[in-house]
């Protein structure tokens, strides 16, 4: 009995997009760790990626393949982490899982397994979590192709309406190669949805047509029902999944004889060096008609500017051209023009300057000219001979000329002198006054004096004495202030303390004299209060003898 792809499996679906871009995250697993391995996932996925690349508008670049090892559960889960931070609105993403799958009669939940899937539910990687993954993601596109057992649990059980718009509307897509059933690992799946990819001649094919393929030839031909639908609530809005054929030859070769420049039939054949049918011939004599045209044009316009640096550039873009004999014998002929030119300019130069050295050098530069060399030969003759008449001029010139020179060097040196002595007497004149305003200011030994000094000779010869003066005299004056301040202070304490003394001895003075008053008043006081007792003693002892005497003069009264 052929193996199966039905231990425990799911499917997982996401992609990496960037805008305007498809991508490719293709999973097969072959090499599984703890259960039966399989022989044929992964070649379906290389034969899947190498078809989408080749003929398709897929590119290697934007491909992420997970086989055997790599497809472990973190690793499909980090790789759908990255495609959610990847993709861009316009991308779109097809994702093809070929390996075990597993369902779940319980929970009614299907599963893919990853490489290193065990018997426990708990290492595989649900479908629900599949459906977590592709939420995020923003792209335009998403298709889930998964080629396992029990697969089809990721799907809706509803097909719609067809629409012209279905390019431009955000789509979520699946396809599985079975619903809740085994399939085989020999997989008439894949071969179907090849074969389907292989074949088509549309530019633009629709994922519906492809299901349609796929589910009718596997469905005829094995004991399987694939199955493509909508995914559930992944943000699916009535679009379709496009699949566009890469660039034919047929029309690369129209759009190269369209543009019919070098660079398009270059490209042509470096995108189709066995191109078929007499693509490559016409090209090739595309290239050479243009180059011939292209040449004969530069040509013509270095013709027409007529110079050397015209034919130059002609030789330098065309150095094999048709036209590079005539071109250097045009340049030859400019040259030497242009050198004569040249050379006449020079001659009448050397005519108005006429001098030895000059037509020397015009003979040294120009000696190819012969008519011109003769005539600097005739002309530096002639020049030697005038020299040789003005020779004995010119002496008698320059004697005349270095007398007066010498005139005027004795006259320059007399003024010279006169000006020194000037100079000097002045300066002694000033030195004179700045030592008699020094010996006045030392005398006066006055701030103002030195500072007098100071104003007129500011740079003089006791400058820095006089400033020491001046702090000196400016720090005796401060010193003496300071003294004066404390002295006169001294006074005002002393005066204030003898003023203290006098109104203290006054107040004592005052407060004995009032002690002594009181002692005065008190002892009068003392007198009278004493005086009064012994008025009062006596008074007392007065009525107390009367009344006794008259206790004894008195009769009793009769009884």
């Amino acid at each position: 009995m052929p193996e199966n792809r039905g231990m425990h499996t799911g499917i997982n679906d996401q992609t990496d997009l960037p805008k305007g871009t498809n991508y490719l995250f293709l999973i097969g697993i072959d090499s599984y760790v703890h259960i039966n391995r399989l022989r044929n996932a992964v070649s379906d996925v290389l034969a899947v990626k190498e078809l989408l690349t080749q003929r398709y508008q897929f590119e290697e670049a934007n491909t992420i393949m997970l086989t055997n090892e790599q497809a472990t559960r973190n690793q499909i889960t980090q790789k759908f982490r990255y495609l959610v931070g990847k993709l861009a609105e316009q991308d779109s993403l097809l994702v093809y899982y070929a390996g075990h799958g597993h369902y779940d009669d319980t929970f009614d939940a299907g599963y893919w397994i990853p490489v290193e899937g065990s018997e426990e539910i708990g290492s595989f990687l649900p479908n629900s979590s599949l459906i977590e993954f592709i939420k995020p993601i923003k792209a335009k596109h998403v298709f889930l192709v998964s080629d396992s057992c029990f697969s089809g649990t990721l799907l809706a059980e509803t097909r719609d309406a067809f629409t012209d718009r279905v390019k431009d509307l955000p789509s979520r897509w699946g396809l599985c190669s079975g619903r809740k059933e085994l399939v085989l690992d020999k997989s008439l799946f894949a071969t179907s949805l090849l074969d389907f990819l292989q074949t088509n001649t549309e530019e633009k094919l629709l994922v519906r047509d492809l299901i349609s393929y796929v589910e009718r030839n596997t469905a005829n031909n094995a004991e399987q029902t694939p199955f493509g639908s909508r995914l559930k609530n992944v943000g699916d809005k009535g679009g379709e999944f496009v699949f566009e054929l890469k660039e034919s030859q047929a029309v690369a070769w129209q759009n190269a004889v369209q543009q019919n420049t070098l660079q398009s039939y270059k490209e042509f054949l470096e995108k189709y060096p066995q191109a078929q049918g007499s693509y490559i011939f016409q090209a090739e004599n595309a290239l050479i008609q243009l180059n011939e045209a292209i040449d004969e044009q530069a040509y013509q316009t270095a013709q027409r500017a007529n110079t050397a640096p015209a034919y130059d550039k002609y030789l330098q873009s065309h150095p094999q051209g048709n036209y590079t004999n005539e071109a250097k014998a045009q340049k030859r002929q400019l040259d030497w023009a242009e050198k004569r030119r040249k050379a006449d300019k020079a001659f009448e130069r050397a005519g108005r300057i006429n001098t030895i050295t000059e037509w020397e050098d015009l003979m040294d530069t120009y000696y190819d000219f012969d008519d011109l060399v003769a005539k600097a030969k005739v002309a530096i003759s002639e020049i030697a001979h005038e020299d040789e008449d003005k020779g004995n001029k010119q002496l008698l010139a320059q004697a005349e000329k270095e007398r007066l020179e010498q005139i005027a060097k004795e006259k320059r040196e007399k003024l010279a002198k006169e000006q020194a002595e000037k100079e000097r007497l002045e300066k002694e004149r000033l030195a004179k006054q700045e030592e008699t305003l020094w010996q006045s200011a030392k005398e006066n030994n006055l701030v103002k004096s030195y500072q007098n000094y100071l104003d007129k000779h500011p740079k003089g010869k006791y400058a820095f004495d006089a400033r020491s003066r001046i702090s000196q005299l400016e720090q005796i004056e401060k010193q003496n202030k300071q003294a004066e301040k404390e002295r006169l202070e001294r006074e005002k304490l002393a005066k204030e303390a003898q003023a203290k003394q006098i109104e203290e001895e006054r107040l004592e003075n005052e407060r004995i004299a009032q002690e002594l008053s009181e002692r005065t008043r008190t002892r009068a006081e003392n007198e009278r209060i004493a005086q009064e007792l012994s008025e009062r003693t006596r008074t007392t002892a007065e009525e107390k003898t009367r009344t006794r005497a008259k206790k004894i003069v008195t009769p009793k009264p009769t009884q």
